[in-house]
């Protein structure tokens, strides 16, 4: 991976109904988490820094004390980066509960993600690709898609005494970055993210 970028948002009724602790969480935390993670592994090492910027006003006057969005800029131990914006204040009328879009550059390709379309559009050197994806549906009955395969693969790992790919050591990395992401919101200045690694 060379750069990524991610943008997650939820409707303002996350916040304002749904959560009654988002005075004590973040956007980050609630929806970056999932991407910071993802983009982690398609960079396939460590970060190593952050930058954040934070906008607030709506949930403040909503009586919330968090943030409305925020973005956050980081950089891989390899030299890759990633941006990741956050908010959780669209309107109620949106037509779903969360907008997610993401896009991957590569060396030989570029992959774009877009949930709202339940689409993903692989563009490599000598070929393009629709991979078929979805969060979660229903047929005959039955629940499939990304949900269900997640907790296919970690009761499969419990039977099977392994290490679940999302094990507790690779979330970590995670923790240590959206605490560092926050602590730039406070300094207003890049922070160097400490994930326990002793690198």
């Amino acid at each position: 991976m060379v750069v990524a970028h991610s943008a997650k948002s939820d409707v303002i009724h996350v916040p304002t109904e749904m959560l009654q602790w988002a005075s004590r969480t973040s956007a980050a935390y609630f929806l970056t988490a999932h991407d910071l993670d993802l983009v982690r592994w398609f960079a396939g090492d460590r970060i190593v820094r952050v930058y954040a910027q934070g906008a607030r006003g709506v949930l403040d006057r909503n009586g919330i004390d968090a943030y409305d969005a925020i973005q956050s800029s980081v950089t891989f131990a390899n030299g890759s980066i990633a941006s990741f914006e956050a908010s959780w204040i669209h309107p109620n009328t949106y037509p779903s509960f969360t907008d997610d879009y993401m896009h991957v550059i590569c060396e030989n390709g570029v992959a774009y993600l877009d949930r709202g379309r339940e689409g993903t559009e692989v563009f490599e050197t000598d070929r393009v690709r629709h991979p078929k994806h979805s969060t979660v549906y229903e047929q005959d009955g039955r629940i499939y898609g990304s949900f269900r395969h997640a907790l296919e693969h970690f009761t499969h790992c419990i039977r099977a005494g392994i290490e679940p790919l999302t094990s507790a050591r690779r979330v970590m990395g995670v923790v240590s970055a959206l605490e560092a992401i926050h602590r730039s919101l406070d300094s207003g200045m890049p922070e160097i993210v400490d994930d326990g690694s002793g690198d």
